[in-house]
């Protein structure tokens, strides 16, 4: 019948993945039993594609060996406290929560049809005709009922013990309670010719099912408060047992055929509730009432499902967990059984997963059973059939992270990890990810993934940071490796590490380097900048820089910096020089001045004293310019005369050529250190007289220690007359100094102060008589008459009678009018003499002429 029915349905397809058991060996694993994604078959668009589960499966293999083998189960119960199992040997095996067996018991003949408890007693009900409860804590606690006919369904009362319900084949559905003496007292409660194949307890409502339908029974008023009838096409209960579930206290949901209807039970007091009319409920349920009554039954929505329900439970607030038979395909097979997550309000389907049941191809609906129970601190669910038995949970964040590791989804994966795995489960996951970017070609990202999953561990705070940093350099390492054979090195050059606490194979920085060398030399050059030269083979990079330099022309002056920087961070500072000094880089001072190098320059004196000029032109160049940008090499070596002698820089300079250099460095040296410049006095005057004429004379006052008769022939040679004039005056030669002045000056002034300076009364005939041929001169000669050795008068008689003598008339009366001065002054003076003589005079006289008083 059911295959004529599937027959009008439309065609179910199985898209849904297929959880496999075959791995598991407990039912703790926590294993994710969907399909294998890592697998290589499997397609990579259907893996992104395919919608991460909500439960996780695992199949139960604690359970003693002849169970589900030589002892199918019929039935099962369960509860916060036990589980229990029935056969259809008649055998009942009572276990903990974890499924481990405390209790097995023979409690009937044949198959066990029902099982029901009120916490402490356990009912069972079997088709031997019988009904047993038995006590969980106490095995002698048992009582069995033989009620003659087949019995296929027992409810506990829960608020009395021992109470129950029950029905079978023959249709009745019996109250039995404890009459007068212990004896059983059965009442009937309903009459059918259908057998009876479900039954529930709920507070003060019984329910029971058989082909009528779904009938609510209220225990105190002896009526029913609802009855639901049967959906179309499965009316035969005994073919399409109903599942009743619990959800709330108040609040029960029954599935039959492909329809579910959640039924809302409302508790209350006589007179209460009201009197309600009778009614019919669109679904074909009617309500059965009474005047007053202590509760009420409404339904609040009914669901239907492309699929027969063969299990029901709650999940959650506002979802249903239903275990389900597909229809038959056309061919009469059966496909494996779905578990579906329904949304309780809109029925639709949230996820739907296919169970692989052992020898599902030959079970129906009756078959299965959907329980939910409470082990180690969670709700499971239990699948069970004949020959197998599945638990089912709500998959943890673990799960979901184990989840997304087997799809490839490790960024998500990375993300979520982040609070709940260890640094290094999380790195593994991190490391996870980076393949799957390096596989597709994302290198860049792949890097930038990379950095941040191992800078995680050197982050971390935690006492085994120093192993987890072993790790990091190890994992650096290989990636490093990766990177550069796959010449990905703009993708990971940027990113490696560059603290040398956290450094790597240093082969791998040569790699990057060695590479730019050859491709890039601005990449180069920045890296060698940026990393410090303890990550890679200094020795190594400096030959191939070596190498690379001379085989260029002209040379790359990026290079020349990177092969002078590398010298200097090496300890071989003077390998430097000669680079910085092409480079005409003023920093050479600073490095020849810091490590002392001055005694090892030798033969780049002059380079380094031009390293401030570079490729100026020097015939361009004023002498200031030239001494303002030698300045600070001169200082250097000035400062440093003690290390390198300045006679050692003189022959190198003059060796070249270089006669400004030799001038501008003496001139330092003689202001710095006037005694160690003595015995380069001749060249200074030399050099004085060739580029600093206006500094000569100064020179020549100040120092002695030039030989005079080689400056006066320098002099000679550039006609410097008043140079000559003071050194010809210095060796005697008088006469001839103020014919210079006279004849080639022609500046009486300076011929009469020359004159005065010698003191020599020769000297003034012999200016006198060649003045006495210049007006000028005699005019001179007459306006510092009070300072020459001859008087006023011999001067003026010696002037030829018809020289015409500009302004000779002012003049006399200029010098006679000081004269006068000069007369009436020293008349003055006089007189102020003698008036203080006299009186010191008469002072003495007074003196010793007065007594002495004698003891």
């Amino acid at each position: 019948k059911q295959h004529e029915q599937s027959e009008n349905k439309p065609e179910k397809q199985h898209e849904d993945k297929k959880p496999d058991f075959s791995s598991m060996k407990s039912s703790e694993s926590d294993s994710d039993t969907g399909s294998d994604s890592g697998s290589d078959s499997e397609d990579e668009e259907d893996e992104e594609d395919e919608e991460e589960p909500h439960l996780k499966y695992s199949r139960i293999t604690s359970l003693p060996p002849n169970l589900f083998n030589s002892e199918l189960v019929s039935c099962c119960l369960s509860t916060d406290k036990f589980v229990v199992f029935a056969t259809h040997s008649g055998i009942l095996y009572i276990c903990k929560p974890d499924l481990k067996v405390i209790r097995t018991i023979k409690v009937h003949r044949a198959s066990v049809m029902s099982l029901s408890t009120d916490g402490n007693y356990i009912a069972s009900a079997s088709i031997d005709g019988t009904v047993v409860i038995g006590s969980f804590l106490d095995a002698q606690d048992i009582m069995a009922s033989d009620f003659k006919r087949p019995v296929n369904t027992v409810s506990l009362d829960p608020n009395h013990s021992k109470t129950y319900i029950s029905g079978g084949m023959k249709g009745d559905v019996l109250y039995s309670e404890k009459g007068w003496l212990g004896n059983r007292s059965d009442t009937i409660l309903d009459s059918t010719d259908d057998p009876v194949v479900s039954s529930e307890w709920l507070a003060d409502t019984m329910i029971w099912i058989n082909d009528n339908g779904v009938t609510f029974y209220n225990y105190f008023t002896k009526t029913k408060i609802l009855q639901i009838l049967p959906p179309k096409d499965y009316s035969r209960a005994a073919l399409y047992s109903p599942k009743v579930c619990q959800l709330e206290t108040n609040r029960i949901v029954v599935g039959w055929g492909d329809t579910m209807w959640v039924v809302k039970i409302t508790q209350g007091r006589a007179g209460q509730i009201g009197t309600h009319k009778k009614s019919l409920i669109s679904s074909g349920a009617s309500i059965m009432t009474s005047t007053e009554r202590l509760s009420s039954a409404k339904i609040e929505s009914i669901l239907r499902i492309d699929a027969i329900v063969a299990g029901v439970q709650s999940y959650g607030q506002d979802m249903l967990m239903v275990l389900c038979i597909p229809f038959r395909n056309p061919d009469g097979s059966q496909g494996p059984p779905e578990l579906k997550l329904v949304e309780m309000e809109t029925g639709e389907e949230v996820s739907s997963d296919e169970l692989s049941v052992k020898n599902y191809e030959r079970l129906g609906p009756n078959d299965y059973h959907l329980r939910l129970y409470h082990c180690d601190g969670m709700d499971k669910f239990l699948i069970v059939s004949p020959r197998d038995a599945i638990t089912v949970t709500k998959r943890t964040i673990h799960d979901r992270l184990d989840w997304l590791i087997e799809h490839n989804k490790f960024e998500t994966a990375w993300n979520l990890g982040m609070d709940i795995m260890s640094v290094i489960e999380r790195k593994n996951v991190g490391i996870k990810w980076v393949e799957s970017l390096v596989k597709v070609g994302q290198w860049n990202r792949a890097a930038e993934v990379l950095v941040v999953v191992l800078n995680q561990m050197i982050s971390s705070d935690k006492a085994d940071r120093y192993k987890l940093l072993d790790t990091y350099k190890e994992d650096w390492n290989t990636w490093g490796f990766i990177f550069t054979e796959a010449k990905e090195f703009d993708s990971i050059s940027p990113h490696l590490p560059k603290d040398p606490i956290f450094s790597i194979d240093s082969s791998i920085y040569d790699s990057v380097l060695i590479y730019y060398l050859e491709h890039d030399i601005a990449e180069f050059t920045s890296y060698m900048k940026t990393w410090p030269t303890d990550l890679y083979n200094c020795d190594s990079i400096i030959q191939l820089l070596v190498y690379k330099i001379d085989e260029e022309k002209p040379r790359d002056p990026r290079l020349q910096r990177c092969l002078s920087e590398l010298y200097i961070t090496t300890n071989h500072a003077l390998n430097a020089v000669p680079i910085l000094l092409d480079l005409h880089d003023p920093s050479l001072l600073d490095l020849i001045s810091q490590y002392h190098l001055l005694p090892f320059v030798t033969d780049y004196i002059s380079g380094i004293l031009e390293i401030n000029i570079g490729s100026k032109d020097l015939k361009k160049m004023s002498l200031d310019e030239i001494r303002k940008d030698v300045s600070p090499a001169i200082s250097l070596f000035v400062s440093g005369r003690h290390e390198i002698l300045p006679a050692t820089v003189m022959n190198s300079i003059m060796k070249e050529g270089k006669q400004y250099l030799t001038f501008l460095y003496l001139e330092r040296l003689n202001k710095e250190d006037n005694f160690t410049a003595r015995e380069f006095g001749d060249l200074q005057v030399k050099l004085y007289a060739e580029f600093d004429r206006a500094k000569l004379m100064a020179f020549l006052r100040r120092n002695n220690n030039y030989v005079i008769e080689q400056a006066i022939k320098v002099c000679e040679e550039r006609d410097y007359v008043p140079e000559l004039v003071y050194l010809l005056g210095n060796v005697g030669q008088n006469i001839r100094a103020l014919m210079l002045i006279i004849d080639r000056l022609q500046d009486p002034e300076q011929a009469i102060e020359f004159a005065k300076a010698q003191k020599d009364t020769e000297l003034w005939d012999s200016l006198i008589k060649y003045s006495l041929e210049k007006p000028l001169f005699v005019k001179a000669l007459l306006k510092n008459a009070g300072d020459l050795t001859i008087s006023i008068n011999q001067l003026i008689e010696r002037i030829p009678k018809q020289m015409d003598i500009p302004g000779l008339r002012q003049a006399l009366v200029d010098i006679y009018s000081e004269h006068e001065v000069h007369v009436s002054l020293s008349s003055d003076i006089l007189a102020i003499v003698e008036h203080e003589a006299c009186g010191q005079a008469e002072v003495l006289r007074v003196m010793r002429t007065s007594g002495s008083l004698i003891d």
